[in-house]
Order: C-alpha cells, then structure tokens, then sequence
C-alpha cells in the first residue's frame, strides 16, 4: 500500500457520509410521496411554490436545485395534474411563473407534515445549536460543490 491509501477509510470520507445518509433520507421520503404519485423533484416544485406564490420559473430552477430543461418538463406534468399554473409575470412579460392550484395547495398541505416528520428523525438527537450549525454547515459545502458544476 501507499501512503495515499494508507489512511484512506471510506467510513469517515464525509461525500460518502453525506451521500449516504442522503440516499437514506431520499428513500424514506419517497415513500411518502408516492401515494400521491409525484416524485422528490416535484414535491421541491411544490414546497417551493406553496412559500412563494408566483415564483419565477428560474428562481424555482435555482431554489429546487432542478435544472431548468427538467423543471420545466416537471411543471408541465404538474399543470397537466392540474397542481400548478403557469402565466407570464406582470414585471416582466418573459418571465415565467409558477403559482400553485387549490389542488396542489391540498397536497402540498398533505404532505408537510409527513416531511416535518423525516426531518425531525433526521435530527433527532440533535441540539438547537447542533441543527442550526448543521444546516450553515451544509450550505456551506453546497456553495463548495458548485465547483464542480463548472
């Protein structure tokens, strides 16, 4: 072995930490939106768009981490479901927005609690502080992972 592989133990390589539990979490929490026949990428469109009605197509791409081609594919799906509608921005006729139906209103108001719940699990154990630092944490590595993206 060389001293590069000496000290290399995956069980504390924090992308395989991170992408584990995150594999974990993204499992279980399908399974609670699979009853309402959406995906993980679609609940984030609902969430979103549930805290900031009439959101812009890009700031959603942006909010969701979707990127725009898929988004967008997604969004037509949902307004198809008749869970969202799309319409032209008032400040700015090119600009798309997103505003969620009664019906995506239910569901999405369905669904929280149930995601409240996963989260809750997922701290479990931990401190006010230790969340709080957890998440300044993690925004900090996503803002470190957008390295990669360019």
């Amino acid at each position: 072995m060389s001293a590069a592989t000496d000290d290399f133990d995956l069980q504390t390589y924090l992308p395989y930490l991170l992408n584990r539990a995150g594999i974990l979490l993204a499992d279980a929490f399908f399974e609670v939106v699979r009853p309402y026949e959406i995906g993980i990428g679609m609940w984030r469109v609902l969430a979103v768009a549930r805290r900031q009605p009439g959101i812009r197509m890009g700031e959603l791409a942006s909010a969701t981490s979707i990127e725009i081609s898929t988004l967008s594919r997604q969004v037509s799906a949902m307004e198809q479901r008749g869970l969202v509608k799309r319409g032209r921005s008032r400040e700015d006729a090119r600009a798309v927005e997103v505003i969620l139906t009664d019906e995506g209103i239910r569901m999405t108001d369905a669904i929280l609690p149930q995601a409240r719940e996963c989260q809750d699990v997922m701290i479990r154990g931990l401190s006010e502080q230790e969340i709080e630092q957890l998440r300044h944490l993690l925004a900090i590595v996503f803002r470190n992972c957008g390295a990669f993206a360019t």
